[in-house]
């Protein structure tokens, strides 16, 4: 039931965010000029604006350029909208930005005058600006918090245990989103749903809410310019980057099939083909420590190898660093990892906690089996029981299996298969080779996270057990 509504005031759309939208510009613009101007003196002292060839001035020309990029770049990854954004969130953007900022001075000093800015400026000055940018995006969205009011949210379920379960997940983030959660109510009582939308500045559905309560709720709140947060399901999922067709003077959305077109795969095959090959030299004296650490520090194989599922339900053996004991699962069977997990070494620890145990698996790339970004691989053995319980669990194998994923870089090790699926259904979607690079910059983001799962391994002996349902993250030797 909805508590005490009082006021659900929002300042959204007022003045003062307007201004405040475009002063944040105009200084972001400003960032990115100072941090590759600041590059140039760090680089070259106080005598930089002389340099050989007139590198400075080579940069200066192609200040319209950068800066007209740096508008799309902010425009395409929303950085002016801080509406319930988290300091994660900032960050992660801004390491996009800062990335893309500096491919686009690059071409831009090339385009103007060849290749007179010297590239140490251009590496230099990007993360400055990425430094800039987090703690200028961060002061933002303090800004911000004050302009908005607190957000009021109500959460409407079609069923009592689909609320609690929802509300379990919701209630660790509302914090750091600036929202209070003012009640709950179920969407057959109209009742409580009219009072609850009254005091509330926005909504969450449950995914169990029916189809005609969902429309008749998104109708209500969009008249009243109040949010709606939907969990989606496959049939939501669907809708995404479609096409949209006309018979006569009749508008109609082509869902397509899942799944990618050949010019895709093809284009990704490439890039992966390539990242992988520079991501294994790069790395191979991380690989060869990495080795040598883990077979000092416990008995049993360097690389463990595992049978997995890949795209078309095709099985495929994924190589790994060992990063557990070797008899693992001779007492519990396949359990999901989880905080204080005993079955982790040490060593397995530490290379879990900075992803060097997936290292192995760009091989597997390399060999087609894999892609870098896909859903997470699954064994057999759970595969086969998510395909009995979750509608639509089979979508996932459309793709290649991944290294790194949206379901990976926005969830844990050990989240529920649901949500993984909802991910994963949305990566498929909406694929492009923008969204694989922007999931690659948040995957470095991820290893510097400060939580790799919800549960401990204990609940999750519990929960994940052979006995009942399972979920195959991370339970190997």
């Amino acid at each position: 039931m909805a508590k005490d509504s009082g006021s659900a005031r929002s300042h959204r759309f007022s003045t003062a965010a307007h201004l405040f939208k475009i002063f944040f510009v105009l200084l972001e613009l400003a960032l990115v000029v100072g941090s590759f101007i600041l590059a140039f003196f760090l680089l070259f002292g106080p005598d930089f604006p002389n340099l050989p060839m007139n590198n400075f001035m080579a940069f200066v020309d192609s200040v319209p350029l950068v800066l007209l990029a740096a508008l799309i770049f902010l425009d395409l990854f929303g950085m002016t909208h801080f509406f319930r954004k988290t300091n994660e969130d900032i960050v992660g953007a801004a390491l996009r930005f800062s990335a893309l900022e500096g491919i686009a001075a690059t071409a831009a000093a090339f385009f103007v005058r060849g290749f007179s800015v010297p590239r140490s400026v251009i590496l230099v000055g990007s993360l400055i600006l990425f430094v800039a940018t987090s703690l200028w995006g961060a002061a933002g969205l303090a800004l911000s918090r004050w302009i908005y009011a607190k957000g009021r949210l109500i959460v409407v379920g079609h069923s009592e245990q689909e609320l609690k379960k929802v509300v379990a997940k919701v209630s660790g983030n509302l914090h750091a989103l600036h929202v209070d959660l003012v009640g709950t109510c179920l969407c057959e009582d109209l009742a409580c749903v009219e009072r609850a939308i009254a005091g509330a500045s926005e909504v969450l559905l449950c995914p169990d809410v029916p189809d005609d309560a969902k429309f008749s709720l998104l109708l209500t709140c969009t008249a009243l310019n109040k949010p709606v947060y939907v969990v989606p399901q496959l049939v939501e999922v669907a809708f995404l980057k479609n096409r949209l067709l006309q018979f006569s003077d009749m508008p109609a959305i082509m869902i397509d099939r899942l799944g990618m077109t050949f010019e895709q795969r093809l284009v990704k095959r490439l890039f992966d083909l390539s990242l992988s090959v520079l991501i294994l030299v790069a790395a191979s004296p991380v690989m060869l420590l990495t080795a040598v650490a883990v077979r000092l520090s416990s008995k049993g194989p360097v690389i463990y190898s595992q049978e997995r599922v890949t795209r078309d339900n095709r099985h495929y053996r994924i190589h790994k660093f060992r990063s557990m004991r070797t008899d693992a699962e001779s007492a519990t069977g396949p359990v999901i990892s989880g905080r204080g997990d005993p079955r982790v070494t040490p060593v397995g620890r530490l290379i879990r906690r900075l992803k060097i145990d997936e290292l192995p698996q760009f091989f597997n790339v390399l060999k087609g089996e894999m892609s870098i970004v896909g859903p997470r691989s699954e064994r057999p053995f759970f595969v086969e029981q998510f395909e009995k319980d979750i509608p639509g669990y089979h979508q996932r194998f459309r793709v290649k299996a991944g290294i790194t994923g949206f379901a990976q870089v926005a969830g844990s090790y050990d989240s529920l298969p649901e949500d993984k699926l909802r991910y994963d259904l949305i990566y498929i979607k909406s694929y492009s080779i923008l969204l694989d690079l922007r999931l690659i910059l948040e995957t470095v983001r991820v290893v510097f996270s400060t939580s790799l799962y919800n549960r401990t391994f204990h609940r999750n002996l519990t929960e994940f057990s052979t006995n009942g349902r399972k979920e195959g993250g991370e339970p190997h030797p």
